[in-house]
């Protein structure tokens, strides 16, 4: 399983997702490899009341998702610090037929997904070219003088 501290690299969140409105609860026991070592997330109809605190209400609040999935993150287990990144992802249901929001993010540490406090409410991004726009964007960047981090 991936709940927290049972393996080195990655973290199943037990966590409400508020973000877009979103009809889903995270949870750890719908992230696991299966026999062949296969990473499985499984979704599912299935009721979670929840008390969470809302981030961008700044207040305690008693949900009732319907569904259920689960969301793995590296956050502070390692650094992804150049070359490829590859994943084969099979992702469930029909391409022509809407209601699912399948997803696989590389979000980097700029901010944490669901976290929406991390990053002020932004999505994150970066580049590792220097523009007028990027110059003032961010603050860390491609603009920046240092000669690390892998930024130039």
């Amino acid at each position: 399983t991936f709940e927290d501290g049972n393996d080195p690299r990655w973290t199943a969140l037990e966590k409400n997702d508020y973000t877009n409105d979103a009809q889903h609860y995270y949870s750890e026991k719908n992230a696991y490899t299966d026999t062949q070592g296969n990473l499985v997330i499984k979704s599912e109809a299935a009721d979670k009341t929840i008390v969470g605190f809302n981030d961008v209400k700044f207040e305690k609040e008693r949900i009732t998702k319907h569904f259920q999935s689960a969301m793995l993150q590296s956050w502070n287990k390692f650094c992804f610090t150049g070359g490829v990144m590859e994943a084969e992802i099979a992702l469930p249901g029909r391409h022509n037929i809407g209601g699912l929001w399948p997803a696989f993010w590389l979000l980097g540490n700029l901010a944490r997904h669901t976290y929406v406090g991390s990053s002020e409410h932004i999505w994150p991004w970066s580049s590792s070219v220097c523009t007028e726009k990027s110059k003032t964007a961010q603050l860390v960047s491609a603009c920046d003088r240092v000669q690390h981090y892998g930024l130039h």
